[in-house]
C-alpha cells in the first residue's frame, strides 16, 4: 500500500469514527473521544512530510503507525476508496470488408458458390458483384446469407477475374 493510498484511507477513518462516535459506534461502544483527533494530526504530519520529501526514511513507518490508528475503520475506508468501476463499453469496431478479384487463390476461388465468412456473424451483409449491388434475387442472380452461422451462398459460382466486394453492416 502506498503512502498516498494511506493518507486516503485516513482521511476517510477519520470521518467515519466521528459518525460512529455520534452514533454510540459503529463497532460497538467505547471508541476513544480523541481518535478523530489523533488521526487528523498524524495524518497532516504525513501528508507534509510526504509533500517536503516524499522519500523520507521514516515517512514509511509513521505512515503505518497511522494505518495501524485507523484500525477497523481503515478497512472500511479502504473498500470506500477503492470504489467500483464502470468497465467502459467498447467501441463497435468496423469489420473490414472482403473485396477482390476471383480468380485460383482468392477469398471465394473460381467455381466456388459457398463460403463461411466467420468475421461477419452478427452481422447482415451487403454483396457486391461486379459493381452491382445485389439483392437475394436479381436476374438469376442471387445470393443467402445466414448472419448466425455465417454460411454464405451465392449464384452463379464465382467466375475468374469477377469483382466482388461483401461488407459486414
Amino acid at each position: 500500500m502506498t503512502i498516498q493510498q494511506i493518507i486516503n484511507i485516513a482521511k476517510i477513518s477519520q470521518y467515519l469514527v466521528v459518525c460512529a462516535i455520534e452514533r454510540g459506534g459503529l463497532f460497538g461502544k467505547g471508541i476513544p473521544q480523541r481518535l478523530p483527533l489523533l488521526l487528523y494530526q498524524v495524518r497532516m504530519n504525513v501528508e507534509r512530510q510526504f509533500l517536503l520529501d516524499p522519500n523520507d526514511e521514516y515517512l514509511v513507518k509513521v505512515s503505518n503507525y497511522l494505518y495501524a490508528l485507523c484500525g477497523q475503520y481503515g478497512l472500511f475506508a479502504d473498500n470506500i476508496n477503492q470504489g467500483g468501476q464502470i468497465a467502459p463499453i467498447a467501441p463497435p469496431v468496423a469489420v473490414s470488408p472482403y473485396q477482390f478479384i476471383v480468380d485460383a487463390t482468392s477469398f471465394i476461388a473460381t467455381g466456388e458458390q459457398t463460403k463461411t465468412i466467420v468475421p461477419f456473424m452478427g452481422y447482415n451483409i451487403i454483396f457486391v458483384r461486379n459493381g452491382i449491388t445485389q439483392s437475394t434475387v436479381v436476374d438469376n442472380s442471387y445470393y443467402s446469407w445466414n448472419k448466425f452461422t455465417g454460411a454464405f451462398y451465392m449464384n452463379p459460382a464465382a467466375q475468374e477475374g469477377e469483382l466482388l466486394q461483401i461488407f459486414a453492416i
